[in-house]
Order: C-alpha cells, then structure tokens, then sequence
C-alpha cells in the first residue's frame, strides 16, 4: 500500500484507494497520540509509586 502511495500521484489514485489513504493517515495520528498519552500517564504513576 505505501509503495502505491509512494509512485502514483494522490489525485490519480482511484476513489476507494484515495479514502484508504486518508483512513490510514488519521488512524496513525490517532495512534501516536494514545501512545503518547499512554507513556505519559505511566510516567507519572512511576512517580506517584515512588513518591
């Protein structure tokens, strides 16, 4: 999938393809930011534990 999205310009893709593209981008920008929030919050619990 990337290597498509890698060699063929965005607005030549077909449709479905097009909102797979956008799907996946804001599904690993979602992610990122649950695992930042999750790092954070177990960083200040080990902090909590040891104070």
């Amino acid at each position: 999938m990337d290597d498509t999205l890698t060699f063929v310009r965005f607005r030549d893709l077909p449709p479905w393809l097009k909102g797979w593209a956008v799907y996946v981008t804001v599904r690993d920008k979602l992610e990122g930011w649950w695992l930042r929030g999750e790092d954070a919050a177990r960083r200040v619990w080990q902090v909590v534990r040891r104070g």
